[in-house]
């Protein structure tokens, strides 16, 4: 897998941060608010469809998503974030 550009070192190894779980974790976390903005306009989509239902419910799982990453990137008292305190 040495042709992905995650793999490699970066801005983020570079400051010190060697986690090995670190620019993986960047990576799904930015899928994650990618896939919750799909969410958001799928449902306003849906919404003027009259999908009410379905829209509703497209809106939750985009919160339940904004709310994941909230959770994983908000610092814990160290001042890491919970990606950053994964480790070995």
């Amino acid at each position: 897998m040495t042709g992905l550009g995650i793999w490699r070192s970066g801005p983020l190894l570079s400051q010190g941060n060697t986690n090995r779980y670190t620019r993986p974790m960047n990576l799904i976390l930015s899928i994650l608010m990618l896939a919750g903005l799909g969410l958001i306009g799928g449902a306003v989509v849906l919404a003027r469809r009259s999908e009410r239902k379905k829209a509703l419910l497209m809106l939750i799982a985009a919160l339940v998503m904004f709310a994941n990453v909230a959770l994983l990137v908000v610092p814990l008292e160290d001042g890491r974030t919970p990606t950053e305190a994964v480790g070995p």
